[in-house]
């Protein structure tokens, strides 16, 4: 199988007609190059640094750029920036919600936890004085499952996703690939990384991480 996927991948780089084209192919190629058994774990990621340093411009050039960055983030470092059209058409971005603290919610309408987090979001919100700013994140794959999980789960904040899963472009730029939750502080730096709520330990560091961001 090895041989015949390189193969596939060499023919579609062939047939790439420009920069973006030839990104997407070596995109993909990285990405399915975490899976191999027969190549060192950092082999995908060494085509990432490859793909981010010879097309940057491109696309899949700048998503290889933040994929990487995601996977060092620290507290303190400044956000990764994304812009994207909410469910209802208006444009929603990292960078407009400067002086806010901002929840950034990965959810799945699968996830048993989301009802929990959301009542957690909710009272977290209401005492905020509208210093807090959450945006979810889709993680589903069909748009007719985000739409009934947004309404059945009573979701009011602006939910970002068009049924393309872990391929939402914010979902790829932040190098997530399941339900969690990042918290920004007011100057658009990452105040706390890879939190839930499915335990009471989890639901109080997010609480805390959400009251040290507004400080």
């Amino acid at each position: 199988e090895v041989p015949r996927s390189e193969a596939i991948f060499q023919q579609a780089l062939a047939a790439a007609t420009d920069d973006e084209q030839r990104a997407l192919v070596r995109w993909h190629r990285a990405d399915a190059m975490r899976d191999r058994e027969d190549l060192p774990d950092n082999a995908g990621f060494e085509e990432l640094e490859k793909l981010a340093k010879e097309l940057p411009a491109t696309y899949w050039g700048s998503v290889a750029q933040d994929r990487l960055r995601a996977t060092r983030l620290q507290r303190g470092d400044p956000a990764i920036e994304f812009r994207a059209r909410t469910r209802t058409g208006d444009e929603w971005a990292l960078a407009d919600q400067r002086g806010k603290v901002v929840v950034l919610v990965f959810w799945s309408a699968a996830d048993r936890d989301l009802p929990t987090l959301l009542a957690l979001l909710k009272d977290q919100q209401k005492g905020s004085q509208g210093t807090l700013a959450i945006v979810g994140i889709s993680l589903d794959r069909d748009e007719a499952a985000i739409a009934e999980g947004t309404k059945a789960f009573g979701i009011d904040f602006p939910v970002l996703g068009e049924g393309k899963g872990i391929l939402t472009d914010a979902a790829l730029r932040w190098f997530v690939e399941g339900p969690v939750v990042h918290v920004i502080d007011r100057e658009g730096k990452v105040a706390a990384l890879g939190l839930h709520a499915g335990t009471a330990d989890g639901r109080a560091e997010l609480t805390d991480a959400v009251a040290r961001a507004h400080k």
